[in-house]
């Protein structure tokens, strides 16, 4: 999984994937299954312009650090 957050966005801010992945490894799942990704992006702007490359790269190998 790749968690993309906006470092503009105000209603969903970079700590809540922060924290889900954190939620995850405590619960036994493997973070290293996620990857955290920034995005220059608030919640609804911005996103079409930096999706082409986003959505371009691999996904995380679980395990892989």
């Amino acid at each position: 999984q790749i968690h993309f957050s906006g470092l503009r966005d105000r209603v969903v801010p970079p700590g809540i994937a922060v924290d889900f992945a954190g939620a995850l490894g405590a619960a036994g799942g493997s973070p290293s299954c996620i990857a955290l990704e920034r995005v220059e992006a608030g919640h609804t702007g911005g996103w079409a312009a930096a999706w082409p490359t986003l959505v371009a790269r691999p996904l995380p190998v679980c395990g892989a650090r």
